[in-house]
């Protein structure tokens, strides 16, 4: 490998190493979890999100894969009654809140787009997310935040004057 090229993957690992550091930063001073699932879609951190809030993360993604045993898919989840989503919600304080918030979300979703996936976020910017997310209602500012810098891989955050320092 020649020393340009290698100064060159050098720069773009210091500028990945970081963007991930401002990325920790930004999660502390706003007090948001890394609430990632490998694998995952866009539609299980917005779910996960309402389950893990005033829980740990660990036992929202326990609870989340509970759900995902339980039911077919989104749709299903979005037609359950929210005492029937509490009974998977297994050690979550507030279950049954928490799965009336699921199905209020997941049908403000469904009525708005019919795509349950939220594949058509992919690629947005974060502020469009944060729009779209906080207009579904159900989700506090925490939530949407946790949602955003957890769902990187989704859609893009540009770098602007707005951004802490």
């Amino acid at each position: 490998m020649s020393a340009a090229k290698k100064k060159k993957v050098a720069k773009k690992a210091d500028r990945a190493k970081i963007a991930n550091q401002s990325l920790t930063l930004l999660k502390r001073k706003a007090g948001a979890r890394n609430l990632t699932c490998p694998g995952e879609e866009l539609t299980s951190l917005v779910v996960l999100a309402i389950i893990a809030r005033g829980a740990s993360v660990s036992a929202g993604r326990k609870a989340l894969q509970q759900i995902r045993n339980a039911f077919v898919d989104w749709n299903e989840l979005r037609v359950t009654r929210p005492g029937q989503i509490a009974f998977h919600l297994d050690g979550i304080k507030e279950a049954r809140e928490k799965g009336r918030t699921i199905t209020d979300v997941l049908g403000n979703i469904f009525e708005g787009t019919h795509d349950l996936g939220l594949h058509f976020l992919e690629g947005a910017s974060a502020e469009e997310v944060r729009d779209f997310l906080v207009g579904l209602g159900g989700l506090s500012e925490e939530m949407v935040t946790e949602v955003i810098l957890s769902g990187k891989a989704f859609f893009h955050m540009s770098a602007d004057t707005d951004v802490a320092r």
